[in-house]
């Protein structure tokens, strides 16, 4: 006989409960739990129904005690929520909730398997949360297998003092001296890839080139020397390539699945990153010239544990060969995607804005000289100021990392014009495409001439303009990706005229989960020489 007495009493008190609790949430809910509790006393089938229906009427009226007032959906598909639509479309999910919080106070909410989300598009809301990035407000959320896939000790799952130590050692990577070596590096790189175009007959789709080349630029520049042989680097490409392919498999780590074999990728990238930092910090014990950004990181940390030693402390936590090597994973790992997207926009926007395209040919000639061949370096990108400007209003236009979430650790009052609460564990959405919109005249065109002294939008909206993030965890890397893409569209115009074939999806968006190009079908045609 089934349910039994014991379990029917089991039933009945769960339902209770949870039915009492939902009643807390509107008065709607008060008046359909009483007339549900009053209906399944002791009956087996109503029980059952009963009980399906109160789980039902719960999911839908949890979260309304902090979502009134607030913009998203009138219903939500129990227990799930909006996750068959985020994974069918996940750029146009996000893009309904980005619209529904700028129709309403710059907030809006949704459900996810249970999560409750909140949707900023407030840029003064938006920094706030990003700003209280710490053990007792917010930390950051990644992906359901990024653990897995980063290992626990990646700096983006780091708070407090020693993720502010390792931050603070990350100023030496990045210097004028620092930033010259890489440009060096970046000009070589990207004149023989683009020497591979030339052949271009037929429309190509660019975003795996792109990804591919990129991939290069970020080893040869963080790692330089230090990756061996040509078939151990092809390895070590491969383990890293399964590593950014594990964020878009099932979250699910079992022998065979894509997060299985990123997490193996992982191991193997760490494993040769520590044998590399080991390597430079000999070189640099040996006085050899840095050549990339590792031989600048072996020599900021030995600097910063000669200065705790004088302290009297102890080494650094992140001292090790294996730390330093991991450190060095998260930067390839989060100049990868981000960079390979923004570069695929370069060619997809410039083919699409020829006029722009023609006055960043123009500045080039007009800087670089006669001698084209010549590489260039940190003087010369100074003075491309209009290509600057065209990098910095793309990163503006299509900022390649679309959001960041955050997750309350307890309940939190979020001030601004519409103050809100958020409970502990929601997950809030920071939307930096809103933020790079907000304040700027026309913010969804691309106009690379809100940037120039006439109009200044840059300096005026300054603080709208987050394509790197804001807080404790701001992309530390940012003046070498805007580098490394000015270069590129320096180096691209003075040698090839771009032609792109649209379909009837060009237009669109693709999520993956930076923002790509729906299709970027390329073709390069040589320029005569100048």
């Amino acid at each position: 006989n089934w349910p039994s007495k014991s379990t029917l009493f089991f039933f009945d008190q769960k339902m209770e409960s949870i039915l009492k609790a939902s009643s807390q949430s509107t008065g709607v809910a008060t008046r359909i739990s009483d007339f549900l509790l009053r209906l399944f006393k002791g009956n087996p089938v109503a029980c059952t129904v009963t009980g399906f229906v109160a789980l039902v009427l719960y999911d839908q009226f949890k979260h309304r005690r902090y979502t009134r007032g607030m913009a998203g959906p009138r219903w939500t598909v129990p227990f799930i929520g909006g996750i068959i639509h985020m994974v069918q479309d996940p750029y146009e999910f996000w893009d309904q909730q980005k619209s529904w919080s700028q129709s309403r106070h710059g907030i809006s909410w949704n459900s996810l398997v249970g999560k409750m989300i909140l949707f900023l598009t407030d840029t003064d809301q938006i920094r706030h949360v990003l700003m209280k990035n710490d053990e007792d407000h917010f930390t950051t959320q990644l992906h359901p297998s990024a653990k897995d896939i980063l290992g626990d000790t990646n700096i983006a799952f780091m708070t407090g003092p020693m993720h502010k130590r390792l931050r603070s050692s990350f100023l030496d990577l990045f210097t004028r001296k620092a930033l010259t070596v890489y440009v060096q590096a970046q000009d070589r790189i990207v004149r023989t890839w683009l020497a591979t175009l030339k052949d271009s007959s037929s429309p190509q789709e660019m975003r795996d080139v792109m990804r591919m080349a990129n991939l290069e630029t970020s080893q040869t520049v963080f790692a330089g020397p230090y990756l061996g042989s040509k078939e151990e680097r092809e390895a070590f490409s491969q383990a890293y390539l399964d590593m950014t392919e594990g964020f878009l498999a099932i979250p699910v780590c079992l022998p065979g699945t894509g997060v299985w074999r990123a997490r193996k990728g992982r191991k193997h990238v760490v494993k040769v990153l520590t044998k590399a930092a080991e390597e430079a910090m000999n070189n640099y014990k040996n006085d050899v010239a840095p050549v990339c950004l590792m031989d600048f990181w072996v020599r900021s940390v030995d600097t910063a544990n000669k200065q705790a030693e004088a302290n009297g402390e102890p080494p650094l936590e992140f001292s090790t060969y294996e730390r330093m090597a991991e450190v060095m994973m998260d930067f390839l790992f989060a100049s990868q995607d981000a960079t390979s997207a923004a570069l695929t926009w370069v060619l997809a926007l410039m083919a699409d804005h020829p006029d722009v395209y023609q006055k960043v040919r123009e500045e080039s000639l007009a800087v670089r000289g006669s001698d084209l061949s010549k590489p260039i370096d940190g003087e010369v990108i100074e003075q491309l100021v209009y290509t600057r400007n065209v990098i910095k209003e793309l990163l503006r236009y299509r900022p390649v990392a679309p959001m960041l979430i955050e997750e309350a650790v307890s309940e939190q009052e979020i001030p601004g014009k519409c103050p809100f609460k958020a409970p502990k564990g929601a997950w809030v959405t920071c939307s930096l495409v809103a933020a790079c919109e907000n304040g700027f005249t026309e913010g969804s065109k691309f106009d690379p001439d809100r940037w120039g002294k006439e109009r200044n939008e840059g300096s005026k909206h300054a603080k709208n303009w987050l394509p790197f993030g804001a807080g404790p965890h701001a992309c530390p890397g940012r003046e070498y990706a805007q580098n490394q893409l000015t270069t590129f569209l320096a180096l691209m115009s003075t040698t090839y005229n771009l032609k792109r074939t649209h379909t009837s999806n060009s237009h669109k968006i693709k999520y993956l989960p930076t923002l790509y190009p729906h299709d970027c079908l390329m073709q390069f045609e040589p320029l005569v020489a100048h």
